[in-house]
Protein backbone atom coordinates (compact mmCIF):
# COMPACT_ATOMS: atom_id res chain seq x y z
CA UNK A 1 0.00 0.00 0.00
CA UNK A 2 1.26 3.52 -1.21
CA UNK A 3 1.47 6.35 1.83
CA UNK A 4 0.25 9.64 1.00
CA UNK A 5 1.33 11.34 3.68
CA UNK A 6 -1.85 13.20 4.02
CA UNK A 7 -1.25 14.92 0.46
CA UNK A 8 -4.78 13.72 -0.84
CA UNK A 9 -6.49 15.26 1.98
CA UNK A 10 -4.33 18.46 1.65
CA UNK A 11 -5.40 18.37 -2.20
CA UNK A 12 -9.03 17.94 -1.47
CA UNK A 13 -8.64 20.81 1.17
CA UNK A 14 -7.15 23.12 -1.34
CA UNK A 15 -9.98 22.28 -4.21
CA UNK A 16 -12.75 23.03 -1.22
CA UNK A 17 -10.77 26.60 -0.62
CA UNK A 18 -10.31 27.35 -4.62
CA UNK A 19 -13.86 27.04 -5.26
CA UNK A 20 -15.05 28.91 -2.24
CA UNK A 21 -12.28 31.49 -4.17
CA UNK A 22 -14.02 31.18 -7.81
CA UNK A 23 -17.18 32.15 -5.94
CA UNK A 24 -16.06 34.95 -4.66
CA UNK A 25 -13.94 36.16 -7.93
CA UNK A 26 -17.54 35.79 -9.62
CA UNK A 27 -19.64 37.52 -6.88
CA UNK A 28 -16.64 40.31 -7.47
CA UNK A 29 -15.26 40.48 -3.84
CA UNK A 30 -11.89 39.37 -4.79
CA UNK A 31 -10.10 40.11 -7.99
CA UNK A 32 -8.72 37.00 -8.31
CA UNK A 33 -6.45 33.82 -6.75
CA UNK A 34 -4.01 31.41 -7.88
CA UNK A 35 -3.12 27.80 -6.24
CA UNK A 36 0.86 27.34 -6.04
CA UNK A 37 2.61 24.27 -7.50
CA UNK A 38 3.42 21.38 -4.81
CA UNK A 39 7.42 21.82 -3.48
CA UNK A 40 7.72 25.08 -5.33
CA UNK A 41 9.32 27.56 -2.84
CA UNK A 42 6.04 29.22 -2.11
CA UNK A 43 4.33 26.32 -1.22
CA UNK A 44 7.30 25.00 0.89
CA UNK A 45 6.92 28.59 2.70
CA UNK A 46 3.14 27.88 3.88
CA UNK A 47 1.84 29.85 0.98
CA UNK A 48 -0.71 27.87 -0.63
CA UNK A 49 -3.22 30.20 -2.45
CA UNK A 50 -2.38 33.70 -3.25
CA UNK A 51 -5.67 36.22 -3.03
CA UNK A 52 -5.95 39.62 -4.86
CA UNK A 53 -8.03 42.04 -3.76
CA UNK A 54 -9.84 44.12 -5.60
CA UNK A 55 -7.67 47.42 -4.27
CA UNK A 56 -4.40 44.63 -5.97
CA UNK A 57 -3.27 43.63 -2.27
CA UNK A 58 -2.28 40.15 -2.34
CA UNK A 59 -3.21 37.83 0.56
CA UNK A 60 -1.62 34.19 0.94
CA UNK A 61 -3.37 31.54 2.52
CA UNK A 62 -1.76 28.16 4.69
CA UNK A 63 -4.80 25.92 3.75
CA UNK A 64 -4.45 22.63 6.46
CA UNK A 65 -7.36 19.87 6.29
CA UNK A 66 -7.21 19.62 10.08
CA UNK A 67 -6.45 22.25 13.14
CA UNK A 68 -3.87 23.21 15.06
CA UNK A 69 -3.40 26.32 16.98
CA UNK A 70 0.08 26.20 17.08
CA UNK A 71 0.66 25.77 13.31
CA UNK A 72 -2.01 29.29 13.22
CA UNK A 73 -0.05 31.40 15.35
CA UNK A 74 3.22 30.46 13.36
CA UNK A 75 1.51 31.22 10.30
CA UNK A 76 -0.05 34.25 11.44
CA UNK A 77 3.10 35.98 12.88
CA UNK A 78 4.61 35.13 8.93
CA UNK A 79 1.99 37.49 7.74
CA UNK A 80 0.19 33.87 5.96
CA UNK A 81 -3.41 33.46 7.07
CA UNK A 82 -4.35 30.32 8.16
CA UNK A 83 -7.21 28.57 6.70
CA UNK A 84 -7.16 25.07 9.14
CA UNK A 85 -9.55 22.16 9.75
CA UNK A 86 -11.12 22.78 6.25
CA UNK A 87 -12.22 18.95 6.51
CA UNK A 88 -14.81 19.82 8.21
CA UNK A 89 -16.05 22.94 7.51
CA UNK A 90 -18.84 24.24 4.97
CA UNK A 91 -18.28 26.09 1.70
CA UNK A 92 -20.31 28.75 3.83
CA UNK A 93 -17.95 28.82 6.87
CA UNK A 94 -15.06 28.96 4.41
CA UNK A 95 -16.27 31.95 2.43
CA UNK A 96 -17.03 33.63 6.06
CA UNK A 97 -13.73 32.85 7.29
CA UNK A 98 -11.93 34.60 3.85
CA UNK A 99 -14.05 37.28 4.26
CA UNK A 100 -12.75 38.03 7.54
CA UNK A 101 -9.57 37.82 6.00
CA UNK A 102 -9.89 40.30 3.15
CA UNK A 103 -12.28 42.36 6.28
CA UNK A 104 -8.98 42.31 8.38
CA UNK A 105 -6.14 43.19 5.39
CA UNK A 106 -8.58 46.02 3.77
CA UNK A 107 -8.15 47.11 7.76
CA UNK A 108 -4.84 47.67 7.22
CA UNK A 109 -4.88 50.12 4.74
Amino acid sequence: MEKDYGWSRGEESEEKVCQVLEELKTEGKIKNFGRNLKFYQEDLSGRDVLITTNNDKVIWLQIKSSLNPIEKEKYRRKGIHYLGGVREKTPEEIKKEILGFLATEKQKN
